[in-house]
């Protein structure tokens, strides 16, 4: 049997079971319902890759298959999705182009159900793969990549877990350095492409990328080392809940749940956490000369000031937060603020609407929109 007849054959009975449960819907069918509304997208993508007048095939193909009965088509329902996932999973690393392009469509329309037949992680590294990897050669080849990269967009927004785990995993335990380099690659797309998903995961995906950084590890951080910066470098320039201090290598990355984590990329660790503000910090940047941090949280309507300059009592108590100058872990200074309305805005706001300049070592603005703070640090 041919590529094409077997294709065909696999996505003939997709059809049919998702017009079915169309017609008839009932518990066993109710996964397939948004599905079963892309059918006429997936005839259109069938017959234009495969082979011309498709659409009428699969119209007899189904109407037949309707004639015998919905009890009928109901038999081995869940064999036929299995088959069909696996199929799609074989064409991802299929030589030709068109059935490469169609498995790559298919993945990211009906991702919600194929996951529940196949190893989703190896799905979405085939895919992670064909985004970055894809070669250029001739005019059939170059569709791939791209494609491969707009699947994994519709796919993170609807996966968002699953997905980060397997970045974060990747980047962790790569098969090879050149994976780990693909990885990191589709993370600064993404992060171009949709910071907003990136968003709440960011601690998670800071804390593999430091990871890789291992100084015990020289080659491989060596290999990587290039591809790191440039996305900590995304994501300081994107996010202001990060910033980074080129001259002591610290890194700071604020959390939702209110906290501050500090990492020295020298040796990649974390070296501690400054447990700031009650709700989620909405910026916080660096002194020129390191030695302070300041924080903000708009829904708090409150700056800290953190002192973060390596100490004499640093030596003695790895892993907790410099003096602050008082007992406690109250941060250096606070300092209340009302903004009014300018305050008031959506998370996708505060990632250009919010940020911290220095005018001097100990005197920093905060900008809110049009607002202009000034503190003294």
């Amino acid at each position: 049997m041919s590529k094409a007849s077997t294709i065909l054959l696999d996505l003939e009975v997709f059809l049919t079971h998702a017009i079915s449960a169309n017609k008839a819907p009932s518990t066993a069918e109710v996964e397939l319902q948004n599905v079963s509304a892309t059918i006429d997208d997936l005839r259109s993508v069938i017959a234009t890759l495969l082979t011309p007048g498709l659409n009428t095939d699969i119209d007899l193909i189904c109407k037949k298959r309707l004639a015998i009965g919905f009890s009928a088509a109901r038999t081995g329902f869940y064999g036929s999705l299995n088959d069909i996932s696996k199929s799609i999973v074989m064409y991802l690393h299929d030589e030709d182009t068109p059935y490469k392009l169609l498995a790559i469509d298919l993945c990211a329309r009906g991702f919600n159900i194929w996951q529940q037949y196949v190893d989703t992680m190896d799905m979405l590294r085939s895919l992670f793969s064909l985004a970055t990897n894809s070669r250029k050669d001739n005019a059939s080849t170059q569709n791939v990549g791209p494609q491969a990269r707009q699947a994994v967009l519709q796919i993170v927004t609807h996966n968002t877990a699953l997905f980060m785990t397997t970045l974060s995993l990747d980047i962790l335990h790569p098969k090879n350095m050149e994976h780990r380099k693909s990885i990191m690659q589709l993370i600064a797309f993404l992060i171009r492409k949709r910071p907003l998903i990136i968003y709440p995961n960011l601690p998670r995906l800071i804390e593999a990328v430091v990871k890789s950084l291992d100084p015990n590890s020289t080659a491989d951080r060596e290999a990587v080392l290039d591809t790191a910066t440039d996305i900590l470098g995304h994501i300081v320039k994107t996010f202001p809940t990060v910033d980074f201090h080129m001259n002591s290598q610290r890194l700071a990355v604020g959390t939702s749940e209110g906290a501050i984590i500090m990492y020295d990329l020298k040796t990649a660790t974390r070296l501690y956490v400054l447990e700031c503000h009650k709700k989620r910090p909405t910026a916080c940047s660096f002194s020129p000369d390191g030695r302070r941090l300041v924080t903000v949280s708009l829904e708090e309507g409150l700056v800290l000031v953190w002192k973060v300059g390596s100490s004499f009592t640093s030596f003695f108590l790895p892993g907790a937060p410099p003096r602050q100058g008082h007992g406690g872990s109250e941060p250096y200074k606070s300092l209340s603020f009302a903004a009014g309305d300018e305050a008031h805005m959506s998370i996708e706001d505060t990632l250009t609407q919010v940020r911290f300049e220095w005018v001097a070592e100990r005197s920093v603005r905060l900008k809110i929109r049009d607002l202009t703070l000034t503190f003294s640090t």
